[in-house]
């Protein structure tokens, strides 16, 4: 009998914070391993606002901030993070 053990891929965890924020918002993550990391911003509506990064992103833990821009109203909006083999979506309140 052969038994192959199949191992599940590293789900990277990520914070987003403040939540809710006025002025700035900060991402933070811990790879693994090197990873290319995209981050759209889209309304609730699934309408894509912004393309915020898309870049590869070595192992380790990571922290990067976004400064709000004045033209976005407040609301509800959604961080979507993509890796190749994950994606998540996070709820965001702009005050």
């Amino acid at each position: 009998m052969i038994i192959n053990e199949v191992s599940k891929p590293e789900i990277p965890e990520f914070e987003l914070y403040p939540n809710p924020a006025m002025q700035m918002v900060n991402l933070e993550f811990t790879l693994t391993q090197c990873q290319e990391i995209s981050l759209h911003l889209a309304s609730t509506e699934g309408k894509r606002s912004s393309t915020l990064l898309s870049s590869d992103y070595p192992s380790g833990k990571h922290l990067i901030s976004f400064p709000l821009q004045d033209n976005l109203p407040g609301g509800i909006y959604i961080f979507e993070i993509r890796t190749k083999n994950w994606r998540e979506a996070l709820k965001f309140v702009k005050k």
